[in-house]
């Protein structure tokens, strides 16, 4: 076609970047070189938990590059690609280029990169500046002086380097230049008229003298470089630190989605106000009640010591027989406390008793004690810690009625002798 464009532009941004600088950059190039078409890739925000992971990140920011560039090469056959890629839009160049032997850029310019100081371009020259002639450069990598964050990705992950920082080890019709500024120095408007329009348009020839001094590393630099063990060290603790975020996160989204079954009605909820409205499913008596928690003589309804010796059994052998009735449509445990138990220290403090849902009253023997008074809670683990009900001398007749259940405002117990 007569108006397509002779040479098109990717712009690629990084990671913490919604692009927002692509279309001031976009403006420029095209309005200084006349036949350039820019195209802005983006892929959303990539935040720095995704960034430190020690999975393969980026698949969905790679897929976008990958499949964008094949629409231009199918949209545009006769243009001419370069591509301007910052911070982890490097990384994702270099891995197009090693993964895709097909991909082919006019000329790229990198900035503030991320990509592997050790990143072969030899392996991949059959893809670069196919039209510009083999002495000169086809790849612009310009660092910033005062910028971290290459020196900071190369250090917490391996796949990562500080190009974007120190440059590359083995240059392949690069061009390194670097400035004094930091990691986003490259977007001012001066910045993209004076070196970036120059190169694509003219090469390595229109970018003038680089006058700015090469980096001088700092002393955390210096000991990340030179101290063996310094980089594994760190980045095992990075991949620690991550799989404790990641498992927070889990914990977290299960929480949230706990939160909203249970306000659905569709999840036993632990807020025993809402017990009424849940339904459970049937416990395994043969398996005894799991509780833990603190002894119930801290609650101040716990009787006193002279409240437990006054009170007077009517029958005072043996043991007691007792009916109970669960009027709710949830099964729990009825855990009786031995308040005698717990001045004396004789006995057993606890009986767990199963008390199924919808039951009938059944006669059960099972209590004794000195004194007969006891706390009654009831338990299941979907609770947390257990109701109290009320406390109760079972050993004032023969026969007690436990009548359990359920209001607005949870669980309650009717004791009728």
């Amino acid at each position: 076609m007569a108006d397509d464009p002779e040479n098109i532009v990717l712009i690629l941004h990084g990671i913490r970047d919604m692009a927002g600088w692509q279309g001031a950059v976009r403006k420029t190039i095209e309005s200084m070189c006349p036949g350039f078409k820019c195209l802005p890739v983006r892929y959303g925000w990539f935040g720095p938990v995704s960034f430190i992971s020690p999975l393969s990140p980026g698949g969905k920011a790679y897929s976008k590059l990958h499949k964008q560039y094949q629409s231009i090469n199918y949209d545009y056959p006769n243009a001419k690609i370069s591509i301007i890629a910052h911070s982890f839009g490097t990384h994702l160049v270099g891995r197009l280029l090693r993964d895709n032997p097909n991909a082919k850029f006019h000329r790229i310019i990198l900035c503030g990169g991320v990509l592997s100081r050790e990143f072969d371009w030899r392996a991949c020259r059959d893809q670069l500046g196919a039209h510009v002639p083999r002495q000169e450069s086809v790849i612009l990598n310009e660092c910033g002086n005062s910028d971290p964050w290459p020196i900071i990705a190369e250090s917490i992950n391996s796949r990562y380097g500080a190009s974007g920082a120190y440059g590359f080890e083995a240059e392949h019709r690069i061009t390194e230049r670097h400035y004094e500024g930091g990691h986003d120095l490259f977007f001012d408007r001066d910045h993209v008229e004076n070196y970036w329009v120059p190169f694509l348009s003219h090469g390595e020839q229109g970018l003038g003298e680089n006058t700015a001094r090469i980096r001088n590393p700092r002393l955390i630099e210096r000991v990340l470089l030179s101290v063996p063990g310094t980089k594994p060290l760190l980045q095992l603790f990075v991949v620690i630190a991550w799989a404790i975020l990641a498992l927070w996160w889990l914990w977290m989204t299960i929480a949230v989605l706990g939160a909203i079954a249970c306000a659905a009605g569709v999840w036993p909820c632990t807020d025993p106000s809402a017990l009424c409205l849940q339904r459970f499913d049937p416990i395994d008596y043969n398996t005894p009640a799991d509780f833990n928690f603190i002894n119930p003589s801290n609650d101040p309804r716990f009787p006193d010591q002279l409240e437990v010796a006054n009170a007077t059994p009517a029958i005072p052998d043996g043991p007691v027989a007792f009916e109970f009735s669960n009027d709710s449509d949830f099964d729990l445990w009825l855990l009786f406390f031995d308040c005698s138990h717990f001045y004396s220290q004789g006995g057993t403090p606890w009986l767990a008793i199963p008390a199924p849902a919808n039951s009938s009253s059944e006669q059960l023997t099972a209590l004794q004690s000195k004194s007969g008074l006891y706390i009654v809670y009831a338990y299941r683990p979907e609770l947390g810690d257990p109701i109290w009900l009320r406390r109760v001398n079972l050993r004032n007749s023969k026969l007690t009625t436990l009548a359990i259940r359920c209001e607005d405002s949870g669980l309650t117990i009717d004791v009728r002798p």
